[in-house]
């Protein structure tokens, strides 16, 4: 992976949410998501066999706090999701979207867990071979992910002065 990869089309690929998934879902260096756990030193905290297995087969372990929910509603409706909260009064489930569903006590009619992560098995499914040893690459890479950081702040930044409705890309 460090000889063969590149981490800088690793980040591309990373970044592309259009391509895949990550950055929509995980943050990394302040960028991203906050549906999946945070990346930021994965590179330090994970070897290269343990960020693949997570990639691959994302339901085999699932980090503490990241457990997936299956909420129904007293009128059948179905929420599947992380619980972001859990009080007398709702449950506030955050969709694989990133959207945060509250739903009141009285109107829940089961709320249990999942064994199933909320990080698809095929998010990687797309990719060529050369492209995933990029994004793995870039998963090991200090040097490449810590030239994200304040990149995250800078873009929000820069969308609301041009007068941006939507959120900046990711692409750094």
């Amino acid at each position: 992976v460090q000889t063969k990869g590149d981490p800088k089309k690793g980040k591309e690929l990373y970044l592309n949410t259009a391509v895949l998934a990550c950055a929509s879902c995980h943050k990394l260096e302040g960028v991203g998501g906050e549906v999946g756990p945070d990346l930021t030193r994965v590179w330090d905290t994970h070897t290269t066999e343990k960020i693949l297995e997570a990639i691959v087969a994302p339901s085999k372990e699932i980090k503490e706090g990241y457990q997936t929910f299956r909420a129904v509603t007293a009128d059948g409706r179905v929420f599947t999701g992380l619980r972001v909260t859990d009080t007398k009064d709702e449950v506030v489930i955050r969709e694989a979207n990133g959207r945060d569903v509250r739903i009141p006590k009285d109107d829940l009619e089961q709320l249990s867990a999942t064994t199933m992560s909320l990080m698809p098995d095929n998010a990687v499914s797309q990719l060529t071979y050369d492209q995933f040893i990029d994004l793995l690459a870039f998963l090991k890479s200090r040097q490449v992910q810590e030239s994200l950081r304040g990149t995250g702040a800078a873009k929000k930044e820069a969308a609301v002065k041009d007068g941006a409705k939507q959120e900046p890309s990711g692409d750094a």
